[in-house]
């Protein structure tokens, strides 16, 4: 009997709850923040205002030469303007003139060079910025022979 007494009792307080009106509040405020990865690729480059992929090859051949003296001349090569892709407010991009070669003869890295070596570049004003000369140069002996030579110009962006 008391259990049954102890049944009703429950069942009339879930009855008088279920009739009851629910009432509840749920107040919520976050802020939001996001970024977007940075981007810093470099899209190709330029040699003569002609564009050529990343990894492609593209002819340069002797500007200037400059007798530095009777068994020494530096060469300075078609400038080449690199492409970078960047989402960036500023970006440096560095080159360095990795090798050079013809017909078995392989140039020492000392006597190439590029110039500038590296450039900064702040507030670029297009998604893809293309930037201003990097000029190989190489040192030679005045008995250097013309020919096709076989050469690698290395770039990497970086942020600053």
């Amino acid at each position: 009997m008391v259990m049954h007494f102890i049944k009703l009792v429950i069942l009339l307080c879930i009855c008088y709850l279920i009739k009851q009106p629910c009432y509840s509040e749920i107040s919520a405020s976050a802020s939001l923040t996001a970024t977007l990865p940075e981007v810093l690729s470099i899209d190709g480059y330029v040699v003569n205002g002609v564009d050529y992929p990343c990894g492609g090859t593209a002819p340069l051949v002797v500007e200037t030469k400059t007798v530095v003296n009777p068994s020494l001349n530096i060469l300075a090569l078609t400038p080449v303007k690199v492409k970078v892709k960047s989402n960036s407010t500023s970006f440096k991009l560095s080159g360095i003139f990795t090798s050079l070669s013809k017909a078995g003869y392989t140039f020492p890295t000392s006597a190439l060079s590029l110039s500038p070596t590296s450039k900064t570049v702040n507030d670029p004003t297009h998604p893809i910025h293309t930037s201003n000369n990097f000029t190989p140069l190489v040192e030679v002996t005045p008995a250097a022979t013309a020919g096709i030579y076989n050469g690698v110009l290395t770039f990497t962006v970086s942020s600053v």
